[in-house]
């Protein structure tokens, strides 16, 4: 989906979370962890400017619909965003339980605010 340092970019842009932090996030995160972060990330992204854009679209159609013609907001912005589907197999609860057994495996801790 994207290189490395774009992820790194667009999830701190996100989140708002320092430099050290994200890297060692998304280096030890496994890579079907991080798609999944990614997609969400996006669909929620996507899923805000929707709202706000309906909210425009409503209002204009209303002053657009006249005796004839009835506008709906959809006609000015589109369909709603949809969820990616993960096409992996879903992890079984052993392979989640081995995960977070895993002394390798390990999140690292966010940094206090200042």
């Amino acid at each position: 989906m994207r290189n490395l340092d774009e992820t790194i970019v667009y999830l701190m842009r996100v989140y708002k979370w320092p430099l050290e932090y994200t890297r060692n996030l998304v280096r030890t995160m496994p890579v079907k962890d991080l798609n999944t972060l990614i997609f969400e990330t996006d669909y929620q992204e996507r899923m805000a400017t929707y709202q706000q854009s309906y909210n425009f679209a409503l209002i204009l159609s209303v002053i657009c619909s006249s005796e004839k013609r009835k506008y709906k907001p959809s006609d000015f912005i589109g369909k709603q965003p949809e969820r990616k589907i993960n096409v992996s197999k879903p992890r079984s609860q052993t392979e989640a339980d081995t995960i977070g057994r895993n002394p390798f495996y390990t999140l690292p801790t966010e940094p206090e605010c200042a």
